[in-house]
């Protein structure tokens, strides 16, 4: 009895819940109309009720039982060259009057894909309105009476011109399947190709020393190389998702984590960019201006040779310029020598560091053991003797990171 009674107070609310209206949706691309298509209103899934465009792209739906003003559609059409169709999701947003308008332009530009072959797969750009209706019709459509012009030119055919168009949007697009496989295949290409080329231009990187020019001009080139990377794979792995999906394009919440992650990157690209342009080293400290602090670092000449005069000249020398020169040369000596492998770090030399510097050297560390995985994945470029050393570079530099970790929450 309680599950009955669940029941019925479930579907009351459900039936409460829709709001029984006409709905008047006009579809369009690029604003020419689609005509004659049997067209399925949606709420996701499930279908709500059927109808017809007419010469206009307009199609009317009679007394639907709707949960929200936000619906979808789906669109099946009979040519020449086939069966048409597509399925759109999360575009079409009616007003209180369940008026409607949609256009497949920003759903095209969205897909990721070839415009011409989402043009020739889907039937956009049939433009046979003046022909009359010429696929089948639905069984729950609803029926509008041709007028006189549109009898007249119902058993017209397609022109030879306008054929040969639509044959040739096909040859090129053969189907989506085809070119997703083929997009797929080229991407994971690229990733390949990217990642020798990170390999083999890190390998070319530790000729030189940190905190020169030279090393610095190979890291930027590096990094733009491996956020190209991510970047391709993200692409991949949107590909796969419109495979996985049946070679059919992303609706617009699919689409949104693989947006943000390109913006990501993008971001990550602008700043790269602008780093290399405005001169300064890859570590994120100005070259030349370093160099010029360490040269012209102001001095005061004593005024007599007192013992205690002189221990103030030498102490003079600011305390910022001894930590910058003394982290360059311990980090060119690292970079300088890596054959010798990554040491632990030490504790009490953690203590003494101030919070930036400790998140400094965490960065270093992770770039580290990034550099070294990158240089493992194309074993070929590498020695027996350095693959055993990167190998046991990464164990070190991971147990760098605890340290630093360790120490930084210290401070809070």
């Amino acid at each position: 009895m309680k599950k009955i009674i669940a029941l019925f107070l479930l579907v009351n609310l459900s039936i409460t819940a829709q709001k029984t209206m006409n709905v008047d949706l006009t579809i369009t691309y690029k604003g020419a109309p689609l005509c004659y298509w049997d067209v399925t209103l949606k709420h996701g899934d499930v279908a709500i009720s059927k109808g017809k465009t007419d010469d206009q792209g307009n199609v009317k739906f009679s007394n639907v039982g709707l949960l929200s003003l936000s619906v979808d559609a789906s669109g099946i059409k009979k040519t020449n060259n086939g069966e048409k169709k597509w399925d759109v999701k999360g575009y079409i947003q009616l007003n209180d009057q369940g008026v409607g308008k949609f256009d497949f332009e920003p759903l095209v530009k969205d897909a990721g894909m070839p415009v011409s072959m989402l043009e020739a797969a889907w039937g956009l750009t049939l433009a046979d309105c003046a022909k009359g209706n010429t696929s089948s019709s639905s069984s729950n459509s609803i029926a509008r009476s041709p007028t006189k012009s549109e009898s007249s030119t119902n058993s017209t055919q397609a022109t030879p011109k306008e054929e040969e168009k639509e044959e040739s949007a096909a040859d090129i697009a053969k189907s989506s399947a085809e070119t997703l496989q083929s997009t797929k295949a080229m991407q994971e290409s690229k990733v390949s190709n990217l990642t020798s080329k990170i390999a083999k231009k890190t390998t070319e990187r530790s000729k030189y020393k940190a905190f020169t020019k030279e090393h610095s001009a190979l890291s930027y080139e590096i990094k733009d190389l491996e956020l190209d990377k991510e970047l391709t794979q993200v692409k991949l792995d949107k590909t796969n998702a419109m495979i996985a999906k049946g070679n059919m394009p992303l609706n617009k919440s699919e689409r949104e984590s693989f947006n943000q992650r390109e913006d990501a990157i993008k971001e990550s690209q602008s700043k790269l960019e602008q780093s290399k342009k405005a001169g300064i080293l890859f570590d994120g400290v100005n070259y030349e201006a370093k160099k010029e602090t360490i040269q012209t670092a102001p001095v005061s000449t004593p005024v007599n040779n007192s013992p205690t005069t002189e221990k103030k000249s030498e102490t003079m020398e600011s305390k910022e310029v001894k930590e910058t020169r003394e982290e360059s040369f311990k980090a060119s000596e690292t970079e300088a020598k890596p054959e010798k492998g990554i040491q632990l770090l030490n504790t009490s030399d953690l203590a003494a560091m101030s919070v930036i510097n400790l998140k400094k050297l965490k960065l270093e560390q992770n770039s580290k053991i990034a550099s070294r995985k990158v240089s493992l994945k194309a074993k070929s470029t590498l020695r027996p003797a350095q693959i055993e050393q990167y190998e046991k570079d990464i164990k070190v530099l991971e147990e760098n990171i605890i340290l630093l970790d360790i120490e930084i929450t210290k401070r809070g």
